[in-house]
């Protein structure tokens, strides 16, 4: 995984799309010139975005995998 996911990730396109519109917002929120406290409540909005992203992410894999025991129970 340490060598594979590095070269699927440059190869994906649809994850390299959104990479450059994930950099564009950012840039665009650093030219705001937020002050320290408006930047705090933006950061702890996108954390939390991001957390429960993840959080998602870890379910939906997890149901994957038990959807796939069977499958690969009988194929073995």
């Amino acid at each position: 995984m340490e060598t594979t996911l590095p070269i699927a990730i440059k190869q994906d396109v649809k994850y390299q799309k959104a990479q450059k519109k994930c950099n564009k917002a950012n840039e665009k929120i650093r030219n705001l010139n937020l002050t320290p406290q408006q930047w705090d409540t933006v950061d702890a909005a996108i954390t939390a975005k991001n957390i429960s992203s993840i959080e998602y992410i870890r379910i939906a894999y997890k149901q994957g995998i038990i959807n796939a025991s069977p499958i690969l129970r009988e194929t073995l």
